[in-house]
């Protein structure tokens, strides 16, 4: 235990007492820590702790309630009136909680109690763990403050370089001058001096690049390494007991220092530079000497948390005082540790706990992770008893999903249908509407709330929407149905008159009495209602003159959504229409880029093929504003239109890089065989910015698979430096170079890069597109085994492809 520790049983059960019997006013009142915090602040103006997390400490009795009897009696005066309690009944229980209050006060001073040397076994338990998880990030620490200032030298060592280079092409055609003018002299000695130098540059330049691509390799190798480290440390800071660590940032002898760049270059002279290049490549030696020594660091110790180490931090996030901090680790306990019945002891002994939030969390998490599992069964039926509504709907919602046709699940969610909460209303219908579809008691609890007063109360509003909607989807032909939708077209919430629309376009599609409906909402002084209308017509009414009439009256003015949903409301409800188009075409050249944009998207719907509508798609990959949008169209609807590639072929070359990465998506997407499109994709892999050769590999794998001029750019892509790249070219791959040996060869050297996405985007390409191969199988076996745990789920993953394929006779298979 450490200093400072305090143990006093009796003043803590007292004050544990008085917590409790907080909490359970504030769950009678349906009053989360949350909703508590803001009502007392509220009330109070300020002038009393009413954080959230305090008044989760003093339900926990680990925080006193500051000052006592003022927030005892203003904490169960905003229950009681929240729980609609009677004057009499709020003295009473008043009187209860001071008694509390007293009893706890009255207790002695707690003794400050230091645990004495060989203190007992969970003591020196909880110190072992400690003092481990100080040690491991500690070192995390180091490796990643070692790792930093080793990239930092690498990037000064290449920027060195590259400023060696451009010293030597200077010379190289300085050189070529001086070697026409020895020509022109006839001075041979002169001749001959100038072409040692030449080739002396040269020789340089050759050596200056070799070492450059030692150290990119290195850089790479190093970032992959530092993000290890970053992960590792923000795992083990996760542990509860991380906050109160003290630890460094640098080792007894300090901080490494970079390597100052004028260490290595100084004039461009090819002496110096000559040894210049030399102190490089000791500089790279020491360089990858360092880098061994941590790679095999982290080999060794393969990482610094283990699975099983996770997990356990996993379980000690669940015991924060913060409810907020305990929600987070329930998923990711339940969805990554299935297997494991300590993970799933761990999330049942959360049902218990003490915040609302956290057991619905449980709730939800138990359901998806141990389905089928007897004990989680009965710690469903046992939180439907919870105290909480929360809880009790999120558990019938969970029981209802895992154990269909459950009675307890559709009891517990018929009874919240008379909540008085509007939204738990809701919540409770959609779930028996979803699990228990066309049952008649959901159909009379949707007619039930249609009718339920509210007026333009927010909650009660979307209630009366959701019902509507509901009756129209789940009873058409109902009488009563059609006579809810056809009087709440008169609701006064905008929300109820939107829903209407809608249920309108589902009861009566096609029907004139139906579209005379719509027109009548069409003049709705709320946006969000014409947007219903326009859907509706468009869905419900399609070809319809009138109809046409009304959505095309509301691409105009005044601006806002409405005209953009408008327009592609016309586009799928009137495809091929002339007038339509025409309007459109009119619109290519509103002053608005949003709007440019929303029509070249609304003619590839609506009119593909269309030579008036590709022209001004064409026009429009000139304007700077509205051209992605234009040449997303063309793609669409004019894909092998020689026209429209030469209008997207002009954009390879722009100098904005999002153009040319969408360009060549578009190339790949639109002009799939086709060479000249081809080569102006795979022209593209040299680009500066990593998102545009990103957009090669997966452009080359959708346009050209098994193209052999592609895969080899692709595979060279295999060895860039940044990680998003390398990840895509493992997904082309597959996607394009299925079982290639080529192909297969460069996934199995990014199946050990330094990155785990890059590891896991391998593992999952080599099991989908070399089912049965012995080396792809060896490498799966391999990282299954990994450290990290996304790639030994691809890694299995793969393994269950490579299996069922070599099962059903594919490839490989026996």
């Amino acid at each position: 235990m450490r200093d400072g520790d305090v143990r006093d049983g009796a003043g803590r059960e007292r004050w544990q007492a008085y917590g409790d019997y907080l909490r359970g006013q504030a769950a009678q009142a349906g009053m989360g820590s949350r909703d508590m915090a803001a009502a007392l602040g509220k009330a109070e103006g300020g002038t009393m702790a009413s954080s959230k997390s305090h008044i989760d400490r003093i339900y926990g009795a680990q925080a006193r309630p500051k000052p006592p009897v003022e927030f005892t009696v203003a904490f169960l005066r905003i229950t009681s009136i929240r729980a609609g309690l009677s004057q009499q009944e709020f003295g009473r229980r008043c009187e209860e909680a001071k008694a509390l209050l007293r009893a706890a006060i009255a207790t002695p001073p707690p003794v400050l109690v230091v645990a004495p040397d060989g203190g007992s076994p969970a003591e020196l338990r909880l110190e072992r763990d400690l003092a481990r998880v100080e040690r491991d990030l500690e070192r995390a620490l180091r490796a990643e403050e070692r790792l930093r200032y080793s990239l930092r030298d690498a990037e000064i060592l290449l920027s060195t370089l590259f400023q060696i280079a451009d010293a030597l092409r200077e010379i190289i055609v300085g050189n070529g001058v001086r070697e026409l003018r020895a020509l022109r002299s006839a001075d041979a000695e002169g001749l001959a001096r100038v072409r040692a130098e030449t080739r002396e540059a040269l020789a340089h330049r050759s050596t200056g690049q070799r070492e450059a691509d030692r150290v990119s390799a290195r850089m790479r190798v190093l970032e992959g390494l530092w993000d290890r480290a970053r992960t590792e440390i923000q795992r083990l800071s996760a542990h509860p007991d991380a906050a109160h660590l003290a630890v460094t940032r640098s080792g007894p002898g300090g901080a490494v220092q970079p390597l100052a760049p004028g260490e290595l270059f100084t004039r461009p002279a090819l002496d110096d530079i000559a040894a210049a290049l030399a102190k490089a490549h000791q500089v790279n030696e020491r360089g990858e000497q360092t880098l061994q020594d941590i790679d095999r660091a982290f080999a060794e110790s393969g990482g610094f948390l283990e699975p099983d180490d996770e997990l356990a931090v996993l379980v000690a996030q669940t015991r924060f005082p913060d409810p907020e901090l305990r929600y987070p680790p329930i998923a990711r306990i339940a969805s990554g540790w299935r297997h494991s019945d300590a993970a799933r002891e761990a999330v049942l002994r959360l049902t218990y706990d003490p915040d609302a939030g956290v057991r619905a969390s449980v709730a939800n998490g138990l359901g998806d992770g141990w389905p089928g599992d007897p004990g989680v069964y009965e710690m469903h039926r046992e939180l439907l008893g919870d105290s909480s509504v929360m809880v009790r709907l999120t558990t019938a919602k969970s029981l209802a999903r895992t154990w269909p046709d459950d009675l307890l699940a559709f009891e517990e969610l018929r009874s919240l249908l008379d909540d008085r909460r509007p939204h738990f209303r809701e919540s409770a219908v959609a779930a028996l509407a979803e699990f228990w579809p066309g049952h008649p008691e959901v159909r009379a609890a949707l007619l039930r709330f249609v009718d339920e007063p509210g007026g333009q109360d927010e909650e009660a509003a979307k209630l009366r929407a959701y019902a509507v909607t509901a009756l129209a989807q789940g009873w058409p032909d109902d009488p009563r149905t059609q006579e809810c939708v056809l009087r709440s077209a008169e609701d006064p919430d905008f929300r109820v008159r939107s829903a209407v629309a809608g249920a309108v376009c589902t009861i009566w599609p096609g029907t004139p009495s139906g579209r005379d409906v719509e027109v009548r909402l069409a003049a709705d002084q709320r946006d969000g209602v014409r947007e219903s209308v326009v859907h509706a017509l468009a869905e419900g009414w399609p070809g319809d003159l009138t109809a046409r009439g009304i959505v095309m009256d509301l691409t105009g003015p005044p601006d806002g959504p409405l005209q953009f949903q408008a327009i592609r409301a016309l586009a799928h409800g009137w495809p091929g229409d002339g007038t339509v188009r025409d309007a459109l075409l009119l619109m290519t050249h509103d002053g608005r880029e949003a709007m440019r944009g929303a029509v070249a998207s609304a003619l590839a719907e609506g009119w593909p093929g269309d030579p008036s509508a590709r022209e001004e798609l064409v026009r429009l990959t000139g304007d700077p504003l509205a051209r992605q949008e234009a040449v997303a169209a063309l793609v669409k609807g004019w894909a092998g239109d020689l026209q429209g590639r030469e209008a997207v072929l002009r954009l390879v070359g722009d100098r904005d890089a999002n153009v040319r990465r969408y360009t060549a998506t578009a190339l790949g997407g639109g002009w799939a065989g086709d060479l000249t499109a081809r080569d102006a994709v795979l022209g593209l892999a040299g680009d500066l910015v990593p998102s545009v050769r990103g957009s090669v590999a997966s452009a080359a794998a959708e346009g050209w698979p098994g193209d052999p001029s592609a895969g080899e750019v692709v595979r060279g892509l295999a060895g860039d430096r940044i990680r998003d790249v390398r990840q895509g070219v493992a997904r082309a791959l597959s996607t394009g170079w299925a079982g290639e040996p080529a192909a297969r060869e460069a996934l199995l050297r990014l199946a050990r890069d330094p990155d785990a996405t890059v590891r896991g985007a391998a593992a999952a390409a080599l099991g989908e597109g070399w089912p049965g191969d012995p080396a792809a199988r060896a490498a799966l076996g391999r990282l299954a085994a990994d450290v990290a745990p996304a790639v030994r789920r691809a890694a299995w993953e793969g393994s269950e492809k490579w299996a069922e394929a070599t099962a059903g006779g594919g490839p490989g298979g026996s």
